[in-house]
């Protein structure tokens, strides 16, 4: 009999939902679900927030730079070996920055991009960008100078790669002594779990 009640219930309010789904859709100011419209929004709204994220991010103290110096590096590899292999510094430009898996980095290089188009030096666009190191726009400014760009380019990228590295070895030192600090802390509680109804049980039976 409960049971019963209870579906009705649930039947009910998803009745209930379902009604109050549909007047949202034919309201005036609502844009259908199947509009095309509709999807696109919710897409651009998804992808901003996944950017805020990626930048916000950046901006923490330890995991912050090691991803800014991450990507920095994979960037760089990449726009050195296209530079290299004779690929117009536009798109090698473009194809290095969708190489980024952070997403406010690769605005950062959509818009260093755009500044190319218009005439401006690479060295200048990535400088102008903060969430890049600084090394990286020191690099690129050299190349530009000397005519050796792609050499430059990969000379940082074997830099940040290896001060990524550095880092995560300093991380991974900082953070061993803690996991095993957890891990005895959580051993004890399993014990104290297991011994303290044979404590209590003993205490029952005196």
């Amino acid at each position: 009999m409960n049971l019963i009640v209870n579906l009705r219930r649930v039947s009910g309010l998803a009745a209930a939902a379902l009604a109050l789904a549909g007047c949202a859709a034919m309201s005036p100011g609502a844009a259908p679900v199947g509009d095309p419209g509709f999807g696109f929004a919710l897409l651009r709204r998804g992808e901003a927030f996944r950017q805020r994220s990626d930048a916000a991010l950046l901006r923490l103290p330890l995991a912050g730079r090691l991803a800014r110096g991450y990507n920095a590096a994979r960037f760089a590899g990449t726009l050195a070996m296209l530079a290299g292999a004779g690929v117009p510094i536009l798109k090698a430009l473009q194809a290095a920055a969708q190489t980024l898996g952070n997403r406010a980095m690769r605005a950062d290089a959509m818009d260093a991009l755009a500044q190319v188009r218009e005439g401006a030096p690479l060295a200048s666009a990535l400088a102008a960008k903060k969430r890049f190191p600084g090394l990286l726009a020191m690099f690129a400014r050299l190349g530009e100078q000397t005519g050796q760009l792609p050499l430059m380019l990969q000379r940082a990228a074997q830099q940040l790669g290896s001060e990524v590295q550095r880092r995560a070895m300093a991380l991974a030192t900082i953070l061993e002594p803690l996991l095993i600090v957890a891990m005895g802390i959580v051993v004890m509680l399993i014990v104290l779990a297991v011994l303290l109804p044979i404590i209590q049980l003993n205490t029952w039976v005196r």
